[in-house]
Formats: C-alpha cells, sequence, structure tokens
C-alpha cells in the first residue's frame, strides 16, 4: 500500500504550488482539519487519502515521530479499537528538513461515519454510535488519548474504524505527553504559542484521555454534523457507561465553548497567514479551511 515514489514526488509539488500560491483549487482536498489537510490522490491504480503533516526540522525528529506513531496504532490495536490502514511516506529536502504523509486508502463517503448516521433510521443510528463509543471508552485511559468525533470514523459493517491517529496521543507513567506537541503548535501564530502551549494544549489533551471528556466532545459534536435530534438518545447510551452522567445542557454549554475557541484560533491562523504572505513575503505553510458553519447550540 502506499503511493509510488514518483507520486509521492509528484504530490508534494502539488501541495507545495498550492501552498505557495494560498490557493488548493489545483488539487483535490478531501477535508480541511484545525491543523492538517487531507488531498485525494492517485497511485499505481488507487485513490488515496494523503494528510500532510507540519514540517519536521530534522530526520531524527520525523523518525521518532514514526516511532511513536506506530507504537500508537499497535497500542489502539491492542484495546480493540481497529484503524484505517495507515502508512507513513517521506520527502526530504536538502535542507535537512522532512515532510510527512499519512497515506491511507481512499474510502467511499458512504462509509464515513457522519453522512451514514444522516442517512440512518433511529435503530441503525444508535447501533452506529453504541459501535464508535464502545470503541473509544475501550481505547482510552490516562495513557491513552483518542480524538472520537464523529468525522475521524469509518463504518464496516456494523463495526468502527478509526481514520484519524495522526496525533499519537501517549502519556508516561508520570502523565506527560511523549508526542512533541511543539510540532503541531507550529501551526498556532508565534506570538500566542506560549499560551496555546501552557492553557489550551493540556486541556484539549486531558480531555481525549477521559472517558467522560471523549463521550461528551463525541455527543457535542453531534450539533455540528447536523445531528441534533440525536442527543438525548445518545446520551442515554453514554450514560449507561459512565459513572457520572452528561446532561443536555452540558452538551450544549461545551459545544459552544469549544466553537468559541477554534473561532477564535481561525481568526488568529488567517491574521497569521495575512502578516507573512502579504506583509513580509513568505509562503504560509498551511492551507487553511474555508468559512467553517458553527451551528447554533
Amino acid at each position: 500500500m502506499g503511493l509510488a515514489a514518483k507520486d509521492l514526488l509528484a504530490l508534494d509539488a502539488a501541495m507545495n504550488r498550492a501552498l505557495a500560491a494560498g490557493d488548493p483549487s489545483s488539487i483535490e482536498v478531501l477535508g480541511c482539519g484545525e491543523i492538517t489537510t487531507v488531498v485525494a490522490f492517485s497511485s499505481g491504480g488507487h485513490r488515496f487519502a494523503c494528510k500532510r503533516l507540519p514540517l519536521f526540522a530534522t530526520a531524527a525528529g520525523a523518525e521518532r515521530y514514526a516511532t511513536l506513531f506506530a507504537e500508537y496504532v499497535s497500542v489502539l490495536a491492542a484495546r480493540g479499537l481497529r484503524v484505517v490502514t495507515s502508512e507513513l511516506q517521506r520527502v526530504e529536502r536538502d535542507d535537512g528538513s522532512v515532510v510527512v504523509y499519512c497515506v491511507q486508502p481512499a474510502l467511499p463517503e458512504g462509509s464515513l461515519a457522519v453522512p451514514l448516521l444522516r442517512r440512518s433510521d433511529s435503530a441503525r443510528a444508535r447501533r452506529l454510535f453504541e459501535s464508535i463509543l464502545d470503541r473509544l471508552l475501550a481505547a482510552v485511559s490516562p495513557q491513552v488519548g483518542v480524538d472520537g468525533q464523529l468525522s475521524n470514523w469509518a463504518i464496516e459493517g456494523d463495526d468502527a474504524l478509526l481514520l484519524d491517529v495522526t496525533t499519537p496521543m501517549l502519556k508516561d507513567a508520570a502523565g506527560r505527553n511523549r508526542l512533541d506537541v511543539d510540532l503541531f503548535l507550529a501551526a498556532v501564530p508565534p506570538p500566542v504559542r506560549p499560551v496555546f502551549r501552557r492553557y489550551v494544549v493540556p486541556a484539549v489533551v486531558d480531555k481525549y484521555h477521559d472517558p467522560r471528556g471523549v463521550s461528551l466532545d463525541l455527543v457535542a459534536n453531534l450539533i455540528k454534523e447536523g445531528l441534533e435530534h440525536e442527543i438525548a438518545p445518545f446520551l442515554e447510551i453514554a450514560n449507561r457507561r459512565l459513572p457520572r452522567p452528561i446532561g443536555a445542557a452540558e452538551v450544549r454549554r461545551y459545544y459552544v465553548s469549544d466553537a468559541r475557541v477554534w473561532t477564535v484560533w481561525q481568526a488568529m491562523r488567517r491574521c497569521d497567514r495575512f502578516i507573512r504572505s502579504r506583509l513580509l513575503g513568505r509562503p504560509y505553510p498551511f492551507l487553511l479551511p474555508g468559512p467553517i458553519e458553527r451551528r447554533r447550540a
């Protein structure tokens, strides 16, 4: 599996052109997250979903990340959480920096959790939610975190597969993050990185290590995806598995707070892009999503 070497270089060249122009119209964007972009690319008669990670300054840094990534996928599998087949592929630059892509088979839209839930009847939707939640709760622990929002899942039969594993959330026995979070803070405008490192990162990461936190995040995500009508029945399912129940009002408060944080985050990134590209004449190293619809809670 994976892109042929020449196709990987062609993909990287296309990404570099899009970044230099600040325009993704020349590539097929499958999804734009808060940090990274997933694009479609064909190689060897197969279609792939390729996520470009923030730039690694050195080959050693890329290697450390790859080792942690492989361990994370292995740990999740040992806990019964299946991951869509994922391979890291690298492009080394003359200056010693490394571009890493996470390459997965491009899945049909009909297998993705969000569109599948939208067209499912109530009984089917509940079975799918239970499959996702059970896989999620079996995996998370103080040492293992999972970003389990709905857009990160695919469905095979009645089983859930995790799509996004590019943030290997593993902690050591002392509770310290084993992932170098500065890699992903590269997407944060430099003036506010210390604030994000001290306050935002711990809150976001710790939530993904807590069964109640990932459950709340998953249910609140229903609002963003236009599935608000499923909040009550999905909460009933989740609360049967949690020692402290989650209420509908808490879900709405969480969604409003989360949406506010990420709206400010994207506004800061657009400002950073303007300063770098328009005032300093430097290419901005990320593709930003267009306007994100934040549904009212």
